[in-house]
């Protein structure tokens, strides 16, 4: 049996120096383990990570000349690393703020067991799932913290560049009827979703996305959305609304899924409200369980990409319509009070309002999809940080979303510059939360 001091750290890296280098020395505080950097940077960065793994006693700098991704770099790592027993897999943007997790995940694996860490509930293409009841649901085990026997992941499918990465093991497993060869550990859940003080590890959540651009897997999410529009989406509209697209279904109904019933909020903010589809869902999903309050900020006039030769030209007036209609069919027959807030006008003026009302540290949740351009998305951050409560989660919709192609592109005419600044500015007062492809999850940690 692998004795615990014997069992290495493994982490892929991409252009994210600083989140390496945080990363050993939280180790170095608590073991003195193997480090394997698995490293496909461009040139200066990967010479920073270099200089900063050579430094290290019993450390190990694994270069490739292209990014070689988060599944593929695992999946050289378990065929060519020189091991046999144990391995522990964690993201590079962890911190270690308490030893004794690596003890604790090595008393629970067993020798005949694939891994322990965070199992979630998955569909077959890797997207959560909230349904627990589904015989289609896949056992799913996270790589963002995970102890795993080499010699068992080696009978396996090997990881895969996909935005979830051991999918294609985890289908095996379960295929075959062997997701007991997982085990969940309950911590490790929620120091990898980050919802709550860490136990041992803290996460800072899409690290390198954020400081690289992207996940940079735009091959997995073009066959999705072929895959996706070749449906007839019956699963994937809800009943009885007028919806003209399944933008919401597509890029937040999975996670949040899973996130809303979990914070449970009362007071809620959507700015971008379109055909009142992600308010559709909340009304749907929260009023039968307790009164709330919803409000929902729009011109419907459109952005950009909207108005006549745009790429997603669309009759605002009619969806304006159907934004009402659907609201009628979402506050019939619920059992809960539903303060309805309908607010139509720019966000700046309406977020400036409810402040001046009183209602700073007011709203449990806020969810932000108006304009796509940087400064106003900017604008909604900074205003609807002062709306949200301690405690309170920020939503941002569209984080890689450009109306034109990158060589074309202007920094100021995508939600990304405004994202990452409104997050790099309230670092010390917002929690990313680790998050989907196209979605940021933040939640307030201070005024």
């Amino acid at each position: 049996m692998t004795d615990v001091h014997d069992i290495p750290f493994i982490t892929i890296s991409y252009n994210s120096a600083e989140l390496i280098e945080k990363l050993i020395s939280s180790i170095r505080n608590f073991y003195t383990n193997k480090i394997y950097i698995i490293d496909g940077s461009e040139k200066g960065p990967k010479e920073e990570i270099k200089q900063l793994v050579d430094k290290q006693l019993n450390a190990e700098f694994i270069s490739f000349d292209y990014n070689i991704h988060h599944g593929p770099g695992m999946a050289w790592a378990i065929k060519n690393l020189p091991h046999s027993g144990q391995a522990l897999f964690l993201d590079s943007d962890m911190e270690i703020i308490h030893g004794g997790f690596l003890e604790r995940m090595h008393e629970v694996l067993g020798q005949e067991s694939y891994g322990v860490g965070r199992i979630n509930k998955v569909n077959r293409e890797g997207f959560d799932v909230h349904t627990k009841n589904n015989a289609e649901n896949v056992d799913y085990l996270h790589p963002a913290l995970m102890l795993c026997n080499l010699e068992v992941m080696r009978k396996w499918p090997l990881p895969i560049k996909h935005g979830a990465p051991m999918i294609d093991a985890m289908l095996g497993l379960h295929d075959s009827n062997n997701s007991h060869l997982l085990k969940h550990l309950q911590w490790v859940d929620e120091d990898v979703v980050g919802l709550a003080k860490p136990n041992y590890v803290l996460h800072l959540g899409r690290g390198t996305v954020i400081r690289t651009g992207g996940y940079h897997l735009d091959e997995w999410m073009n066959s999705l959305s072929e895959k996706q529009s070749n449906t007839n989406g019956e699963n994937l509209v809800m009943k009885d609304y007028q919806f003209t697209n399944k933008w919401f279904d597509g890029a937040a109904r999975a996670n949040w899924d899973i996130l809303i019933p979990q914070i449970q909020p009362k007071k809620l903010l959507e700015i971008g409200s379109y055909e009142g589809a992600s308010a559709c869902y909340l009304i749907d999903t929260l009023a039968s369980q307790h009164d709330i309050e919803l409000h929902c900020i729009d011109t419907w006039s459109g952005g950009i990409e909207h108005q006549e030769g745009g790429t997603a030209e669309t009759n605002m007036h009619a969806v304006e319509d159907r934004f009402h209609a659907n609201m009628s069919v979402a506050l019939s027959n619920k059992d809960k009070r539903i303060d309805l807030k309908i607010h139509k006008g720019a966000s700046d003026k309406v977020l400036s309002k409810l402040i001046a009302e009183g209602k700073d540290n007011y709203f449990d949740f806020v969810y932000i999809d108006g304009s796509h351009q940087a400064p106003d998305v900017l604008t909604d951050a900074v205003l609807g940080f002062k709306l949200l409560k301690v405690g309170g989660v920020m939503a941002f919709d569209d984080y890689l979303w450009a109306e034109k192609p990158v060589t074309d592109r202007s920094l100021l005419e995508c939600p990304k510059p405004a994202i990452d600044s409104f997050l790099n500015i309230y670092f010390n007062k917002m929690s990313v939360i680790s998050a989907p492809l196209y979605q940021i999850y933040a939640q307030k940690t201070s005024n």
